[in-house]
């Protein structure tokens, strides 16, 4: 009968001290990303804001080229209870959106393509949507 190794105790507490170390690392790295995250979302703003007085749509910085991008956005407005919505677009044929919620991704699908081809929302739904094209500072890798 072969001799067993007896455990590696201290092996894992290495191991242990290591993912400690690496979950305190991690965390550390994901407070400072965040404040990045944030300060960069002011930049963007600022920078959209400049743009748009000077009708600028892109410029190459450092290897990056920066542009504006629009993105189209829909939610219900602040204040509608989702059944609400659900109620109105069944109510417009809408059903295939509600399962037993709307479905957000369809329902912007279906209200940007309304508006793209030029018909107008019924008028209870528009009181209960919000939506608008929404510029976004996007920076690719020149």
């Amino acid at each position: 009968m072969p001799i067993m190794a007896p455990p590696d105790k201290f092996r894992n507490v290495d191991r242990l001290g290591r993912y400690v170390q690496l979950e305190h690392q991690r965390r550390e790295l994901e407070q400072h990303l965040d404040a990045v995250k944030q300060e960069q979302t002011g930049l963007a703003e600022a920078i959209l804001d400049e743009w748009a007085d000077r009708g600028q749509q892109s410029a190459n910085v450092d290897g990056f080229s920066l542009y504006v991008r629009m993105d189209f956005i829909c939610n219900k407005a602040v204040g509608v209870p989702t059944e609400r919505v659900c109620e109105l677009l069944q109510q417009h044929g809408l059903s295939q959106l509600v399962a037993p919620a709307y479905s957000a991704a369809s329902l912007k699908a279906w209200v940007k393509e309304q508006i793209r081809s030029g018909c107008e929302l019924p008028d209870e739904l528009s009181k209960v949507l919000t939506y608008q094209d929404m510029p976004r500072l996007i920076a690719a890798k020149a």
